[in-house]
């Protein structure tokens, strides 16, 4: 069941009715060559495993198998084993912002990228954060300025008057209520250097 069969796992196919299976791990062929289908399964089947139980049997009907076709291959379409195609199989596609492919390129020094990385991915230890943790302290307001406001990233490096002096200090416009990893982007324009982030 767990076999790519006419570009389809069973198992991902039909769930439900995978989840009633006696044996997990038998394979389409074995299953196809045995006398009564439904002698695979824990009766009573639930009535969504019934109907996708009909569906992949109208798919044996359509499809007979062949022993002249059969290839066994890996779901990424090849016979031959790539644990980094196992990986990328395992943790999907998703899209990330170019700010983090401009991080782990650059010349700083490590701490400092992995410094960033923690601001761009809210995982610096702020008193926000502190709070969340549930760490006990006196007060969660920002040191730097006296506008009783809890000490987030955004805050700490951005809406702070203190941030925002140091932000025009060096020529930076921060717009209201930006955030990270936007704000990176914004700089690189500001900037306009091919080594904006050393």
């Amino acid at each position: 069941m767990h076999d790519n069969w006419a570009n389809h796992v069973l198992a991902v196919q039909a769930p439900e009715l995978f989840s009633f299976a006696k044996n997990k791990m038998i394979s389409v062929q074995k299953a196809f060559n045995h006398d009564d289908f439904s002698d695979l399964f824990q009766l009573p089947l639930s009535q969504a495993a019934f109907l996708q139980l009909h569906g992949i049997q109208q798919l044996i009907d359509d499809r007979p198998l062949s022993d002249n076709n059969d290839k066994w291959n890996y779901i990424w379409g090849s016979n031959i084993f790539a644990s980094a195609k196992v990986y990328k199989l395992l943790i999907g596609h998703q899209e990330i912002h170019p700010v983090f492919k401009w991080l782990w390129k650059n010349r700083c020094q490590p701490k400092h990228r992995v410094f960033f990385w923690l601001l761009i991915n809210d995982r610096l230890s702020t008193r926000n954060i502190l709070r969340r943790r549930h760490m006990q302290l006196d007060s969660y307001n920002c040191d730097l300025c006296n506008s009783l406001v809890e000490e987030s990233a955004n805050h700490l490096f951005m809406d702070c008057p203190f941030a925002r002096m140091c932000w025009d200090f060096i020529h930076i416009d921060i717009p209201l209520n930006s955030g990270f990893p936007e704000l990176a982007s914004q700089m690189k324009d500001q900037l306009n250097s091919q080594f904006f982030m050393e």
